[in-house]
């Protein structure tokens, strides 16, 4: 096993515990995305929230969309767009660490699983960068 796959495994791991461990109290990751799509797709315990909290929730839960794609493309070996792939994904995990700024005082409520899924996308980078995303070809 190559030192990329090794972080790629590491990064899938980290992204399907996160699913159903605590991202607040009581809340698995998995609802914690059901709910975050609750101004889409209304869900149970939807409430209204405003829009920052609705524009970063949504955002944060349609960046798993990306995760899985770029997972699946490094893991087929497919090496499509590297370094555009590598920026989308440091995007997407500036999207989801801004639940740490919109809470203020209420991040100590985040839980483990936040902080897993947060983690898992910072590895996928490194498991991208790890397969060759900038190596630079000759001539």
């Amino acid at each position: 096993m190559t030192r990329a796959s090794a972080v790629l495994v590491v990064a899938g791991c980290a992204y399907l515990l996160s699913w159903f461990l605590p991202v607040t109290d009581g809340f698995p990751g998995w609802q914690a995305f059901r709910a975050s799509l609750g101004p889409i797709w209304p869900y149970e315990s939807s409430e209204l929230l405003p829009w920052p909290y609705v524009v970063v929730a949504a955002s944060g839960a349609l960046t798993n969309v990306l995760f899985v794609a770029v997972f699946v493309d490094l893991a087929t070996r497919r090496r499509l767009g590297r370094v555009p792939v590598v920026l989308a994904l440091a995007v997407a995990a500036g999207i989801n660490l801004c639940w740490l700024v919109i809470t203020g005082d209420g991040r100590t409520d985040l839980r483990i699983g936040y902080y897993l899924w947060v983690c898992s996308f910072l590895i996928l980078i490194g498991a991208a960068v790890s397969s060759g995303a900038f190596r630079v070809r000759d001539g």
